[in-house]
């Protein structure tokens, strides 16, 4: 009798099941044991999610230190790894454009670049007419200078570059036009000024480098020192209130040089006089004289008279939902009320510890705060503090497996890997000039923080000594630990990891990663939701 083993391999295959099946399993069950507190499974199987997802770590920064090697002693290869030259939103909008559609973007960005350049005024907007002789003919100088002049520039070519880095260029550019009359696109046949294209792949590790001005940034006049913004959504008065008093006690410089902005992603619809009544409510109620704790501050008015500026401001429930940027919109929504040359991005539920915005100031602008730190030789992309979770509660020690998580996000912080509960601060014109956060609603931290991680592999002089990097400060950024004990530690361990390996390795969109962290807590599993 013979067996036909590639029928036989399919039937064994059927048998078994799948990974998304696995996957639905292990997170009904991790979230089953988390939410009925089963100490003895719980910690076992906390101890081992982050055993082996630490592990994972550091086989990652490895292998990822590696790759960067190589890409170093090879410069001219740098188009073939997507290292963008600013921030790009990782969104289904943005994935879905083609190519020809980009280039042709990038081509009306470069036009009116070049129209700014030459003073040209906006209302002569057919007067700019390039060439493919002229731009071929530009220096290498005056591709950089235009290229860092303009942000639509950098991020239409960090879409282009990377479509290009994972197909074959002439294949890329030849499968577009073809296509793009199906998406409705005028089908020129090939792509105009498609001769610039090995000059953009020359140039990648030049347009990479952040110019003068950005490198030795001088305090602006702005009127504070400081803007500290913190999102918020759906968050109790008291738990904003607890953040800001510990802002205030640990604050060693003045605190009237500090303005805080809070940006309220409201979950319902609001006209402009239920938005001005909803931000008088809310500075009313921080202002409110505080519970009487075992601090000498707790009766200073949270306003405007302790701070040097208070401001809340309403975004639209338009505005927040997973289709519409979320909290990277937030975020930049407080970066355009920000008044200050550093800013720092503080959860409503995070703890910042002592002196934290005199070590902002000293890693930011280290050269101008009596040279304490003008030993540093790095330029600082921007720095944080490691992270960690607020013990100070007794139901925290009821929650198994809370410190391995702790000691987790302690490696995470120095793999260079931040996220947003580490008080992440960057100088304005840093941020300004990378694009601000990618308007997405979920790994807008994340997708900031890696490049700006792999920038510091790739980046270093003569000497093999980065150039820029993350600046770690001393102490520990408090998270709550709420999430934790509502989801247990093996569950939240897990969905992140699902999360940053769809994002990373399968290109899911946010949106869809949006709805599969923050969906209804019954719905939690279901095979769906991690189907790509």
């Amino acid at each position: 009798m013979v067996i036909n083993s590639s029928s036989f391999l399919t039937k064994i295959k059927k048998l078994l099941p799948s990974t998304d099946s696995i996957l639905t399993r292990l997170l009904r069950w991790t979230k089953h044991v988390g939410e009925n507190q089963t100490p003895v499974v719980e910690r076992g199987l906390a101890w081992t999610t982050v055993a082996v997802f630490t592990i994972r770590y550091i086989v990652d920064y490895i292998k990822l230190n590696r790759r960067m090697a190589v890409l170093r002693r090879h410069p001219e290869q740098w188009w073939c790894h997507p290292i963008p030259i600013c921030t790009i939103a990782h969104t289904r909008a943005e994935l879905n454009v083609p190519l020809i559609e980009r280039w042709h973007r990038l081509i009306r960005a470069l036009e009116e670049a070049v129209r700014t350049k030459r003073n040209f005024p906006t209302e002569s907007r057919g007067t700019i007419t390039l060439s493919s002789k002229e731009l071929l003919a530009w220096s290498d100088t005056e591709w950089i200078t235009l290229v860092q002049s303009s942000l639509p520039m950098r991020r239409e070519m960090s879409y282009i570059m990377r479509s290009l880095a994972t197909n074959d260029c002439n294949k890329a550019i030849s499968v577009s036009c073809e296509t793009s009359a199906s998406d409705g696109i005028p089908n020129d046949g090939a792509l105009p000024f498609s001769e610039v294209i090995p000059i953009l792949k020359r140039l990648w590790p030049r347009f990479l480098e952040f110019p003068p001005h950005i490198r030795h940034p001088n305090r602006s006049n702005d009127p504070f020192q400081i803007a500290v913004i913190v999102p918020i959504y759906k968050e109790r008065i008291e738990t904003i209130r607890k953040t800001l008093l510990c802002a205030l006690s640990n604050c060693h410089g003045s605190p009237q040089g500090i303005q805080i902005i809070i940006v309220h992603a409201d979950s319902a619809e609001t006209t402009n006089d239920d938005g001005h009544g909803l931000c008088e409510s809310l500075k009313n109620q921080l202002s409110m004289s505080c519970p009487k704790k075992s601090t000498t501050i707790t009766n200073h008015a949270l306003d405007s008279t302790t701070w040097g500026g208070l401001e809340v401001i309403i975004l639209p429930s338009t505005s927040t939902c997973s289709t519409n940027g979320g909290r990277g919109r937030t975020l930049n929504a407080g970066i355009e009320h920000a008044q200050a040359p550093i800013l720092t991005f503080l959860h409503a539920d995070t703890l910042v510890p002592d002196g934290w915005d005199v070590q902002i100031q000293e890693a930011l602008f280290p050269s101008q705060n009596n040279n304490k730190n003008d030993g540093l030789k790095i330029f600082p992309q921007a720095c944080a503090f490691t992270m960690g979770i607020d013990m100070d509660a007794a139901v925290c020690w009821e929650t198994p497996g809370l410190l391995c998580a702790q000691w987790q996000g302690v490696l995470r912080c120095h793999c260079g890997l931040p996220y947003g509960d580490s008080v992440l601060s960057f100088t304005k014109s840093t941020l300004e000039y990378i694009g601000r956060y990618p308007e997405q609603p979920l790994m807008e931290d994340y997708e900031v923080m890696d490049w700006l991680r792999v920038r510091s592999m790739v980046l270093r002089d003569e000497t093999n000594t980065p150039t820029e990097g993350l600046v770690l400060l001393k102490g520990q950024a408090k998270c709550s630990p709420r999430r934790w004990q509502k989801y247990g530690v093996a569950h939240t361990s897990l969905v992140n990891a699902i999360c940053i390996h769809r994002y990373n390795h399968l290109g899911v969109p946010a949106e869809e990663l949006f709805d599969f962290y923050y969906k209804e807590p019954q719905q939690q599993g279901e095979c769906t939701t991690l189907k790509k």
